[in-house]
């Protein structure tokens, strides 16, 4: 047997599921990044705050009671904590506000 995974037809074809996956994800947070560059254009004009911990919150929270697996909460909250965080990094710069 190899051990050669490269070469494995099995293993190619989850990789080739996985990188679809990947592909999909990138391609969605792109499109969420447009979103939040959207809303903090109409928050600088109405001069509502930068920042929504609450709303944060909320969408953490959300999620988690979205989730049904194979994810455990915490990977999810983790996971979408990092985009968040991310995300108002892309947006605000490097102090993320």
């Amino acid at each position: 047997m190899s051990s050669d995974i490269d070469s494995d037809p099995i293993a190619g074809e989850i990789r080739a599921a996985i990188l679809a996956n990947d592909t999909e994800i990138l391609a969605l947070l792109n499109e969420r990044l447009r979103l939040v560059e959207q809303l903090c254009r109409h928050k600088v004009e109405h001069e509502y705050p930068s920042v929504d911990v609450k709303q944060e919150a909320r969408l953490f929270d959300r999620l988690v009671r979205l989730n049904d697996g194979p994810a455990d909460d915490d990977y999810v909250r983790g996971v979408f904590e990092t985009i968040v965080t991310a995300t108002k990094r892309q947006v605000y710069g490097p102090s993320g506000e």
